[in-house]
């Protein structure tokens, strides 16, 4: 987990690759793409007044408590924890008051979800990938830019052009891996090529290694992501 600054800027945040500090930063300057420029698109700063900013994390599982204690460091953000697991999402109601709330999620419930996801400012899905498409649609039907920490599916990249159609965005892959990974390969790559270098061989290591005193398995390891991906 990187502990990052809250208070920095969007693209300070994006190049750190951690998800809190992107959506604290789209929240905080509002960051909109203006419809109809493509890869390119322009971002615009939306004055706003009110500084409550309400955020849907759609899932409960073991992602989600970092990224609650990360954002409640801002004590005006009011956090919604929606899980079809109610009791899961009620823990975070319960550590903390008048911060999070629990809602229950079915998200093959279309009209509900987007009714749920209209309530809010932004999305973090935290689903099962292969279920981040209902979280997309019911995100495009309100209107609503959302963030996961997943790699880009052929199914989730079939909402792009609708996405930027109505001005949202939709952006993948800005958690560990994929998010500081990849922006810290960027940042290698860029460093070398503006000395005149050129990178032929680059590998990049990422695990849940966990500290020595908590390394009580064989293995060593601990999983804080899909156990079948790190065997793959």
């Amino acid at each position: 987990q990187m502990d990052s600054d809250h208070s920095k800027p969007f693209a300070v945040g994006l190049a750190a690759g951690s998800i809190a500090t992107v959506v604290l930063g789209m929240l905080t300057k509002k960051f909109l793409h203006k419809a109809g420029h493509g890869q390119e698109a322009v971002q615009e700063e939306v004055n706003d007044d009110d500084n409550t900013r309400k955020i849907l994390i759609c899932g409960s599982g073991m992602m989600v408590p970092g990224i609650v204690r990360y954002l409640t460091r801002r004590k005006d953000n009011r956090i919604t924890i929606a899980s079809n697991i109610i009791e899961d999402a009620k823990t975070f109601e319960q550590k903390y008051p008048g911060i999070c709330s629990a809602r229950l999620l079915d998200v093959n419930d279309i009209e509900n979800t987007t009714a749920l996801v209209g309530e809010h400012d932004i999305v973090i899905s935290y689903v099962p990938p292969f279920l981040h498409p209902k979280i997309y649609q019911a995100s495009l039907n309100a209107g609503r830019n959302l963030v996961t920490a997943s790699y880009i599916s052929p199914d989730m990249g079939a909402f792009d052009e609708d996405a930027k159609a109505k001005g949202l965005l939709f952006l993948n892959g800005v958690g560990l891996d994929p998010g500081i990974d990849i922006m810290s390969t960027m940042k290698v790559k860029h460093e070398v090529e503006r000395e005149g270098g050129k990178i032929v061989k680059y590998e990049s290591w990422c695990g849940g290694l966990p500290a020595a005193e908590d390394s009580d398995n064989p293995l060593m390891y601990k999983f804080s992501w899909d156990p079948k991906a790190v065997f793959n």
